[in-house]
């Protein structure tokens, strides 16, 4: 599908779907003689990938260069220069990221670099997370990181396309454990409950939730279905463009300022710091949290609101069109109401229902006890899904399992770099220190035990999402 300029816009094209190869390869025809950058990850330098992406180049008239590999995220100031000689040398005129979050952000970084003006930029994610950062540039978010690119003329910049090619996602699912889309899932939850009413927003998320939910644990368990696979990439992409409209970025901030104060695995930290922000935002909506909640199939009935509906819908209204266990209650007031007073039915059904909202308003406790409990089951569905991921995949479950010893001796800092991550992310967002001490804390004393998967779950069923991805 291309995507035209705009406020809601990706300046790039997103090439997605069974023939996403042969669009590929088009592509790169307009760039024969035209010396190649190619940036990969170190799991794509090490399972292949890379080495069959430079020969598919080789055969079409292309000339890479040697792959250069960059970090894992979160990037340096460091990172940065090392990096940007190769990427933005002289004569470059392509540059091709293929692999995860790390060689997207290095790619974002480099995609307007002065030294290489108007060389195109191609990215290939071959994990959800590598989808999400595609789509959301946010490698020079960081005061550091920003003041060393501006040393070597480079701007964060958008591509010139995004492929979505299952040949490059199936052979780095085989060869190479990945995130099987607990962060982008994370990160969706957290733009539908905490996000600014962005109706685009909200929508993509709900998508992307949609499409991660069912599929996470057949890919922890080593599923090669290409329709699981390419579902999880494809709501990966959807969860960043959510997540880049919402208006909040508390989880992204706050894992990456952990994992660059302490120097650990970023991804890591924000699956296990997100069930604590989501079980936290108890601000929501209700309407939201039962969005949330419908989409992962736990939800607590909301009774002082469906009173309220019942009541709009009843007393002088025509019976609504499809029949509810509530129709014979409603018959009944409406019959005794027209004995009561059958030739001033309006005005005593009106009175009624004045009444019956003013009894109800007492009871509002009841709907809010009823969504803090639809919130806690959402959360507790992220935490039991992490623990199967971590009884799968031999992942941390709290931060001192995640390499944090020193008691959080470091809070301040990372504090303080969260808020400088957040507040370049989403000026607008709400943000509490409080809150965030809190959330660390929590995830930091948790105790939890891997969680024995039942092999039916290992099934890539697809749920409720009704089958692969087609089209471009």
């Amino acid at each position: 599908m291309d995507i035209p300029n705009g406020d809601f816009s990706l300046p790039g094209r997103i090439i997605m779907g069974p023939d996403s190869g042969q669009r590929l390869d088009a592509l790169l025809d307009r760039y024969a003689s035209t010396p190649v950058v190619i940036l990969a990850d170190p799991p794509s330098m090490r399972n292949g990938v890379t080495a069959g992406l430079a020969k598919a180049l080789k055969a079409r008239g292309l000339k890479p260069n040697k792959p250069l590999e960059v970090p894992r995220p979160p990037l340096t100031a460091g990172a940065v220069a090392s990096a940007a000689d190769g990427a933005c040398a002289d004569g470059v005129g392509l540059r091709i990221a293929v692999g995860g979050s790390g060689a997207m952000e290095c790619a974002a970084l480099f995609s307007r670099g002065k030294p290489a003006a108007g060389a195109a930029t191609i990215l290939i994610p071959t994990t959800p997370l590598g989808a999400m950062t595609a789509v959301w540039p946010l490698a020079v978010t960081w005061e550091p990181l920003q003041e060393e690119a501006a040393l070597h003329g480079i701007a964060v910049g958008y591509p010139r396309a995004i492929i979505l090619d299952p040949r490059y996602i199936l052979d780095s699912a085989r060869t190479h454990p990945t995130d099987p889309g607990l962060l982008p899932l994370g990160l969706s939850m957290e733009a539908l409950l905490g996000g600014n009413g962005d109706p685009f927003s909200e929508a993509l998320a709900s998508e992307a939730i949609r499409r991660l939910r069912p599929y996470i644990l057949p890919a922890a368990g080593g599923s090669e279905d290409e329709v699981c696979w390419q579902n999880l990439v494809v709501g990966g992409l959807l969860a960043g463009l959510a997540y880049g409209r919402c208006g909040t970025a508390r989880g992204w901030a706050l894992a990456r300022a952990l994992a660059l104060v302490y120097c650990l695995d970023w991804a890591a930290l924000a699956g296990i710091l997100l069930p604590e922000i989501i079980g936290a935002a108890g601000d929501s909506a209700a309407w939201r949290v039962k969005r949330l909640a419908c989409l992962l199939g736990t939800c607590w009935p909301s009774p002082v609101a469906a009173g309220r509906q019942l009541l709009d819908c009843t007393l002088g209204s025509p019976r609504a069109a499809r029949p509810t266990a509530l129709d014979p209650i409603r018959d009944w007031v409406r019959d005794t109401v027209r004995e009561a007073a059958p030739g001033d039915f309006s005005a005593l059904g009106r009175y009624a229902r004045q009444m019956a909202h003013q009894a109800l308003d007492n009871f509002q406790f009841i709907d809010q006890w009823s969504n803090r409990q639809t919130l806690t089951a959402v959360a507790g569905d992220l935490r039991t899904l992490n623990r199967q991921v971590a009884f799968l995949m031999d992942r941390p479950l709290n931060l001192r399992e995640a390499g944090i010893s020193d008691r959080l001796a470091k809070l301040d800092q990372v504090v303080a770099v969260a808020r400088e991550i957040h507040d370049r992310l989403a000026p607008w967002g709400p943000w509490e220190d409080r809150d965030l001490a809190d959330w660390i804390y929590a995830a930091h004393r948790t105790r939890q035990t891997p969680l024995e998967v039942d092999p039916d779950q290992l099934e890539a069923s697809g749920g409720s999402n009704g089958g692969g991805v087609n089209g471009d």
